[in-house]
């Protein structure tokens, strides 16, 4: 009960949060279409996915020829960034949404009550990386889960549903 209604305080301006709690204090939670499918591995998802990415790179690789010569005015690529300060990277981490994904060191909500203890350490990494261009490789890791695109979709066809990238905050 205390969960719920530490959610739904939570929650109170994200209605599809909201309209998920409700059905499932009303017991009416869709099934996980996942767990139903117990048929189809993580290892399946994976190779299909791949091989969808690979598809779509073969793809847009076989048009690069279309383009025979480069624009004459093409826009300035970026070589450095400016740092943020502390003011701006704290409007930012106030300003994000509290869900959190299993590669988060910490909860989003613990991380936003103790921001102004760590902030310094947030902003050194992040503006270090700014400086030099070098992005963490552990920032670069997201879970993808995927989801059914229609719920009436056959839950057995890997087709059917979309990957979902969920990274870290």
């Amino acid at each position: 009960r205390n969960h719920f209604s530490k959610v739904i305080a939570e929650n109170s301006g994200n209605s599809r949060v909201l309209f998920s709690t409700i059905d499932r204090l009303l017991h009416q939670t869709p099934f996980d279409t996942l767990s139903q499918a117990s048929s189809l591995r993580c290892e399946e998802f994976a190779d299909f996915f791949k091989n969808k990415v690979i598809s779509i790179r073969e793809a847009i690789g076989n048009t690069s020829n279309m383009f025979d010569s480069t624009p004459k005015n093409s826009p300035p690529k970026l070589r450095s960034f400016s740092t943020i300060t502390q003011s701006e990277l704290g409007k930012i981490i106030t300003q994000t949404g509290s869900s959190t994904c299993v590669l988060d060191p910490i909860p989003t909500t613990f991380l936003k009550k103790v921001y102004d203890g760590l902030a310094p350490f947030f902003l050194k990494v992040i503006n270090t990386s700014l400086e030099t261009g070098i992005f963490p490789t552990a920032f670069k890791t997201a879970v993808v889960k995927p989801l059914l695109k229609k719920s009436k979709l056959d839950h057995t066809n890997l087709s059917n549903y979309r990957p979902i990238s969920n990274l870290s905050l």
